[in-house]
């Protein structure tokens, strides 16, 4: 049966994965890798065509491939070489094609922990503490914490482990808001600013983390620390600022911090507001930036 004949008989081609060589000798796991590292390392992916194929043929197969229409059959042979002399380089003595139907509406246990880059390879997923990274050190590029290090009790602790698992010149990126820095236009100066000190102080974590992030992130040993400042704008009755300061009310009243007359007022006055369009706050978040 000719090449093209193969492919014409079976019209749906995996998404993800274009074949697979029979090695000689089956993959061991290893544990000293993370499951992006040896994830796909023997399949036929885009990432490989891209290396084997004309740049013709490798755009025609990556539209086949993520529109999910069939594959064009002139370029079926170069598609079928590039597949044998790739397989031949890892090393496999017996070849074949083996085209599988995969729809993508099911997955497997696995599945559930990665997320496909599009590309043949993944990203994975795991959940661990803060304070004791489940990774090795030097691993990754770069690592993100936003809006976390206000809610842990040793941020610490957790910068030091975000550090370790940083490759040298690695970057760290931390952001976290200032609670402190709550703007709001209402006329009750005196009972706006009691509100919010009160739910600054007693509600949600370390409400002045971000303005300490500099000084945390210094101490953590990173280098070229610098600062970012952002301005977080509310004008409506869903933003997220609005809605965080309807619940600084609630907690505030709740906690003693103001009285119940005092928050059917105080919310009343921004209720109107925000029904004629005049409501206005704001927060500044920190972005700060460091190298391993």
């Amino acid at each position: 049966m000719s090449e093209i004949n193969r492919i014409k008989e079976t019209p749906t081609i995996s998404r993800n994965v274009i074949g697979e060589t029979a090695m000689s000798e089956a993959v061991q796991k290893n544990n000293t890798q993370s499951v992006p590292e040896y994830f796909g390392k023997n399949v036929f992916n885009l990432q490989t065509a891209r290396k084997y194929l004309s740049d013709k043929a490798y755009k025609s197969l990556s539209a086949t491939i993520k529109d999910g229409g069939r594959l064009d059959p002139d370029i079926a042979d170069e598609v079928a070489d590039a597949m044998k002399n790739w397989a031949v380089s890892k090393g496999a003595t017996h070849f074949t094609h083996w085209f599988q139907p995969l729809t993508g509406t099911t997955a497997e246990k696995h599945d559930s922990f990665i997320t496909w880059d599009g590309l043949g390879g993944v990203i994975q997923w795991c959940a661990g503490q803060g304070e004791a990274l489940p990774f090795r050190d030097a691993s990754f590029d770069g690592a993100l914490a936003a809006r976390l290090l206000l809610h842990v009790a040793d941020p610490a602790a957790v910068l030091g482990e975000l550090a370790r698992v940083l490759r040298p010149g690695g970057r760290l990126v931390t952001m976290d808001w200032d609670f402190d820095t709550v703007a709001v236009d209402h006329s009750n100066r005196e009972l706006t600013r009691r509100l919010l000190h009160w739910r600054c102080d007693h509600y949600g974590g370390n409400n002045w983390s971000g303005r300490q992030l500099w000084r945390q992130m210094t101490a953590a040993g990173l280098s070229s620390v610098r600062a970012l400042p952002i301005i977080s704008v509310a004008r409506g009755e869903q933003d997220s600022l609005t809605l965080s300061l309807l619940r600084a009310a609630q907690v505030a009243r709740d906690g003693g911090g103001i009285t119940p007359g005092e928050h059917d007022a105080w919310v009343a006055e921004l209720r109107a507001a925000l029904s004629t369009g005049c409501f206005f706050a704001s927060i500044v978040y920190f972005i700060v930036i460091g190298e391993r």
